[in-house]
């Protein structure tokens, strides 16, 4: 009984010890997907995650796997730390380079390799020694279908669309119409002030006309011809 009683004793203790990573290991939740940015998706699809738990993880220890290429993504740190702190997020990306020219992002940066969000919807999870950590499923029927929102993730595994964590930045062509804008501004604030003067001096012009007309008007009522026949009139 007391051999009996020591090897449930050492099994317990021994599941508890391999529960403990795996308790640690599963607080690192999916939280935001970016599947369909706009103007296209190279460069600009993305993941975040963050440790929901009371420890630090490394996101080294982690594989990221989209389901659409039935590959288990390994997670190399790009920029920053692959260290997760409690409470902190990473993103996730495919092209590090491309991601860096699209959003505004100085945080820490994962690097998956390649892998691509289907449009239409995909599972994509979490894996760390083959084993899901966290999973989601979403459609296009979830939102975010191109329009700029992404998709975040409640602690329910459900998803509100809404607008990004992350900044994105301007692309060529809206570049080429801000640039295109504050000339036409320039040029507008020239033209108005070039305007406004040549107004006013047709008003200084007109009121000269004017008063050289009355003047006009005063020397011939005081001239004496006109004083003459005023009198031969009366």
């Amino acid at each position: 009984m007391i051999a009996r009683g020591g090897s449930r004793a050492a099994l317990f203790v021994a599941l508890f010890f391999a529960l403990i990573p795996t308790a640690v290991f599963a607080s690192v939740r999916i939280t935001e997907i970016m599947y369909n940015a706009p103007g296209g998706d190279d460069g600009r699809e993305y993941v975040v995650v963050q440790n929901v738990g009371s420890s630090a993880i490394s996101l080294t220890d982690f594989r990221f796997s989209s389901r659409s290429d039935k590959k288990d993504h390994r997670l190399r740190e790009s920029v920053g730390s692959a260290v997760l702190r409690p409470g902190s997020t990473a993103v996730i990306v495919s092209r590090p380079e491309q991601f860096l020219q699209n959003y505004a992002y100085q945080g820490m940066l994962i690097d998956s390799g390649n892998f691509s969000l289907l449009n239409n919807g995909a599972t994509i999870s979490i894996i760390r020694e083959r084993v899901p950590v966290h999973t989601v499923s979403y459609a296009n029927s979830d939102g975010a279908r191109g329009d700029g929102n992404a998709l975040h993730v409640t602690r329910e595994d459900t998803f509100i669309s809404k607008q990004p964590s992350l900044s994105p930045l301007p692309s060529e062509e809206e570049k080429k119409d801000a640039v295109a804008a504050a000339l036409f501004t320039t040029e507008k604030e020239k033209t108005v002030p070039v305007q406004q003067k040549e107004t006013k001096r047709n008003a200084h012009t007109t009121l000269l006309l004017w008063f050289s007309v009355l003047l006009g008007v005063s020397a011939l009522l005081a001239s004496p011809l006109f004083l003459a026949d005023k009198k031969e009139e009366t």
